[in-house]
């Protein structure tokens, strides 16, 4: 987790969000408010990385409407766990459990987009591959 909170490894991790651009989560924090949101709360995020006791925020739901008809579900989470996100991505330690309960085997896939593969569950697989690294 060190290697995935270094400075550099952080600054391209949030480079790309802020390319990426993307609506605020559910705590409303806009990507054009990241940088003023880090330099005062940065050092208690990355503690709790590294403690293995952060907690990502709940994800935003929103519904897009479908051509044929009905809607999709979006989660939308905040910016700073996609941060958190894109930084485990670059270092290659995100990986999720497949569905149901924490697999006992050391069975996992990498993350990717699609059904149920939220920040918590990101989470999860980062714990669970720390476990099994250790």
């Amino acid at each position: 987790m060190e290697r995935v909170v270094e400075r550099s490894n952080m600054q391209r991790a949030y480079s790309q969000v802020m390319r990426n651009r993307g609506a605020p989560g559910i705590d409303g924090l806009r990507t054009q408010d990241l940088k003023g949101w880090l330099q005062a709360h940065w050092q208690s995020v990355k503690t709790a990385l590294l403690d293995g006791g952060y907690l990502p925020q709940a994800v935003r739901r929103v519904d897009i409407p479908k051509p044929q008809g009905g809607v999709r579900t979006l989660g939308v989470p905040t910016v700073v766990d996609r941060l958190i996100q894109q930084a485990l991505a670059r270092r290659g330690v995100l990986t999720i459990a497949c569905a149901g309960p924490p697999p006992k085997t050391a069975n996992r896939r990498a993350i990717s987009a699609g059904g149920g593969r939220g920040t918590k569950r990101a989470t999860f697989g980062v714990t669970l591959w720390r476990a099994q690294a250790s």
